[in-house]
């Protein structure tokens, strides 16, 4: 596929083109732009060839060094790089800032173009490719921050020149470069979108290595196996924060390989293979309102309202249903409550796909420690409960080995697959120990602090931030410049719902539909980014009930004094209204989900201006390895 781009040219041409030619080339590409953009093209074409003319006096091989002015990176939504250069087997990714000092949002950008390239382009994936951020009215000497080769405007051709003599791989391919697939990690939504539309999901190498593919076969093997024998089947799938169970799902009850199991019921309409329910209301609000569609993706309380309440005697059209958001199913006291019955949701929904005739298969997405709300803590025993008082038919479950004992314990037939446990976080690039950080962190983190701050490094230098600031304004202004241009890209603010500090500051944390103006939850992720109901924004957060299951590139976590570490534990409460078993783990979960939406990184907001008792959270978060965010 042909990327788009302003320029391609090899560097002797770009040095005898005349700079206004290389500049309509630029305006006839990027047809939205301003007076502000010409100055800067303006600039940077004068510094690109300047320097381009002084690399070929100093070295040969500098007549076959390629340059590409406004890559366009595709599925991004308006992040291009200003100039790529292609050297031998080197590709610089060069940003221009016209500015005088150096601020780390400008560092971070350049350095997650440099990572997306490595990793997802095609072309680059055995290449180095150096990240280089040029101050346009700064001297500053050269140095390397985090990665970022930081220089003034006369140093760049010296640069390039050093790069070119450190390296003997042979010269890039310009042409071929660019006609590279771009197959970046997708977000939650725009792969919904792309399952929607019937169109393949790229192929990311990290999704293959953590074995999505084979999850996938595997689940649908069990699916074929089903309507073969005339069989009932329980998968649980789990996995770490951002490690793609929702995805999954999604990916399999969407698939053409599911088709051949459309089954004709005399006097029905055929029906789908597979239904997706969630019983995470703000997702399926988000799905839906993207997709403008209420079939994709339904909610799992009405589902279950509609067959087990409101028509007890129908048969679903369907043959197989997935829950996400498993783990968090309502107990029966909650259902009780709600419905007068007395019965778990798993055991309603277990009784429900009895009734399908022949064979059915129910796969639960299990987010483990992530239960956030009351009814909910009962967990996995739910499952084994529901399975083992089944009415018609001997079911058979598939777990991954450390979910075996919740069935073992009733002796209740279970296989073990080590595919259905998830180990590896996609949201998170390459960063893939994130939830390992947060997990230790949130449990007893003065006993490995050494750990976390190992843990956190590897993790900051594959590109994921983390950084603390006890000023909100530096926060915004840092998420403002970085993904300043991207309009797809999404940053915003999130915060506990049970944080009783943060109402002086202005910050409405009550749970969407408790606010004196509700939290349009389907905007907030959605809407574009000049929306005033955008999460880009930054007026108003998200809560631990709306962005669970959901991310964002980089959220600003608001803490609240909710969890506080006392310098020896962490300390946690919670209304007494909320009639929960154990407030602590809830709270740890709510935090858990709270740290762990980030797909570019995490800057933790401690308002210790107000609430003085969150000094020791500060001092421990910096312990553990996050940096400081500097204005």
């Amino acid at each position: 596929m042909l990327m788009g781009y302003g320029w391609l040219s090899d560097f002797p041409t770009l040095e005898q083109t005349p700079p206004i030619i290389i500049r309509q080339s630029l305006e006839e590409f990027l047809k939205e732009h301003n007076i502000s953009q010409i100055r800067a093209w303006d600039n940077s074409i004068s510094i690109v060839q300047q320097q381009a003319s002084w690399v070929l006096s100093k070295e040969d091989r500098a007549q076959h060094f390629a340059v590409v002015m406004e890559y366009e990176l595709p599925r991004e939504g308006g992040r291009r790089p200003d100039v790529l250069v292609l050297e031998n087997s080197v590709v610089t990714v060069i940003e221009f800032k016209n500015k005088d000092s150096l601020f780390i949002s400008d560092i971070d950008q350049v350095a997650a173009y440099a990572r997306d390239l490595k990793h997802y382009h095609s072309q680059s994936h055995n290449l180095l490719v150096v990240p280089i951020l040029v101050l346009t009215q700064s001297n500053i000497e050269r140095q390397k921050i985090n990665g970022v080769t930081v220089l003034s405007p006369h140093q760049l051709g010296k640069e390039l020149v050093a790069l070119c003599r450190l390296n003997s791989g042979s010269q890039i391919n310009a042409e071929e470069w660019v006609k590279g697939e771009y197959a970046p990690l997708p977000g939650l939504v725009q792969a919904a979108r792309l399952l929607f539309h019937r169109q393949p999901l790229p192929r990311i190498r990290r999704s293959e290595s953590a074995k999505i593919p084979e999850t996938l076969g595997f689940i649908s093997q069990i699916a074929h196996h089903a309507s073969q024998t005339k069989t009932r089947h329980l998968v649980l799938l789990t996995g770490v924060p951002g490690a793609g169970k929702t995805l999954i799902g999604l990916q399999f009850v969407h698939t053409p390989a599911l088709d051949d199991l459309r089954v004709d019921v005399p006097g029905r309409r055929v029906g789908a293979p597979a239904v997706f329910l969630s019983g995470n209301g703000p997702l399926v609000d988000v799905l839906q309102d993207a997709l403008s569609s209420t079939a994709f993706v339904q909610g799992m309380k009405k589902f279950i309202e509609y067959y087990a309440f409101k028509r007890p005697d129908t048969i679903p059209l369907e043959h197989i249903f997935v829950f996400d958001e498993a783990q968090r199913a309502w107990d029966a006291n909650i259902v009780e409550e709600k419905h007068r019955v007395r019965a778990s949701e798993p055991e309603l929904l277990i009784s429900i796909a009895e009734r399908i005739p022949e064979w059915c298969l129910v796969l639960g997405l299990v987010g483990e420690g992530q239960e956030i709300h009351r009814g909910e803590e009962a967990g996995i025993a739910q499952w084994a409960h529901a399975v083992k008082n089944a009415t018609q038919d001997k079911w058979i479950v598939h777990c991954p080995d450390h979910l075996g004992k919740f069935f073992k314990n009733l002796n209740v037939q279970y296989e073990i697959e080590p595919l259905l446990n998830l180990t590896t976080s996609l949201r998170s690039h390459l960063a893939g120990d994130v939830h390992k950080w947060v997990e230790g962190l949130l449990n007893q983190p003065t006993m490995i602090l050494p750990e976390l701050r190992a843990l956190a490094e590897k993790i900051i230098n594959a590109g994921y931030q983390l950084y603390v600031t006890t000023d909100l304004n530096v926060a915004k202004n840092y998420v403002r410049e970085r993904y300043l241009g991207a309009v797809d890209k999404r940053f915003g603010l999130l915060a506990s719902r049970y944080a009783n500090n943060l109402a002086s500051l202005g910050i409405d944390n009550k749970y969407h539909f408790e606010r004196a103006t509700r939290l349009k939850v389907s905007c907030w992720f959605n809407a574009d980014s000049r929306d005033p109901d955008s999460c880009c924004s930054l007026s108003r957060p998200a809560t631990e009930f709306e962005c669970q299951g959901l991310e964002l590139d980089f959220p600003i976590l608001i803490w609240g004094d909710d969890f506080i570490f006392d310098e020896r534990r962490w300390c946690s409460k919670m209304s007494s209204r909320s009639k929960v078993t154990d407030p602590h783990k809830i709270r740890t979960n709510a935090y858990r989900v709270l740290m762990t939406r980030g797909r570019d990184g995490l800057c933790v907001y401690l308002p210790i201006e107000l609430s003085r008792n969150l000094r020791a959270t500060a001092s421990l978060l910096r312990s553990a390895g996050m940096k400081d965010l500097q204005s």
